[in-house]
């Protein structure tokens, strides 16, 4: 890079400037949209290759149900779920952005809601682009496709303080289980060579989340299996696992460690 020559390189740069737009329709339907700008998109660390982060709209079949249909994430994890802002770091971990399902993707997806526990089912065209992320085409797709889906049991508390990573001062004591999955088979066609298939993923993965009065603690734990579809080229087994704390000094002073 311009830096090899260099013992220490500085500057500054904007990690993450993003719009988003979401609201409702006649209190039936909804939308939400946004656009990020950041030198880390593509890359690996980032959720998209291009401006377009995501862009959906739905609608609420009854008081239960509601489906959504466009550019969306694959809810699995909580950890890749929840907004950049509401993250209890700068950034996730490498942790949550390692695994097959930590993506976005054009599809369907339906919601359900109930008063101690919620899920969501998706259909999509999973990782069909050669950077495995971004907003391609259907041509682009070659017979690629993705299952994921999430269920959510809320132990104590309510859903809306499990809206980002962390606890605050004088919240309430709060505990959420969720347990997620998926299979996602790679397109047909790759660089590998003619006649080989891409990377086709299972994994599972379960995380357990606790809140009280200024402090909070979480951890994760995931599986993939990995069939690389390339002649003599192994499969893969990965296990990770992540687990997190934080305590609030003050009222605007948080002390956080995390481990992956």
């Amino acid at each position: 890079g311009g830096t090899a020559d260099k013992d220490t390189a500085w500057g500054f740069e904007t990690t993450r400037a993003a719009l988003n737009f979401s609201g409702t329709l006649a209190g039936v339907a909804f939308y939400n949209a946004r656009l990020d700008w950041s030198p880390y998109n593509g890359n690996g660390t980032g959720l998209s290759n291009s401006p377009l982060e995501w862009a959906y709209g739905g609608w609420h079949i009854n008081d239960n149900w509601s489906a959504s249909i466009g550019r969306q994430k694959m809810d699995v994890m909580r950890g890749f779920m929840v907004n950049a802002e509401d993250q209890q770091a700068i950034e996730r971990s490498s942790y949550n952005y390692y695994w097959a399902s930590s993506q976005i993707s054009n599809g369907v997806k339906f919601n359900g809601n109930w008063d101690q526990f919620r899920m969501n089912a998706m259909f999509s065209n999973g990782a069909t682009s050669a950077a495995g992320v971004g907003n391609n085409n259907y041509q682009a797709n070659v017979h690629g496709w993705a299952i994921t889906g999430r269920g959510e049991w809320l132990l104590q508390g309510d859903w809306g303080q499990f809206d980002k990573i962390g606890s605050t001062s004088g919240g309430t004591e709060g505990v959420l289980l969720g347990v997620g999955g998926g299979y996602l088979r790679g397109p047909q066609a790759s660089t590998a060579g003619a006649g080989n298939s891409a990377d086709t993923n299972w994994l599972a993965s379960a995380d357990l989340s606790y809140q009280a009065d200024a402090w909070n603690c979480y951890g994760s734990v995931s599986y993939q299996r990995t069939n690389t579809g390339v002649a003599g080229a192994p499969d893969r087994d990965s296990v990770g696992f992540e687990v997190g704390c934080g305590m609030y000094l003050d009222d605007a002073n948080e002390l956080y460690s995390r481990w992956q």
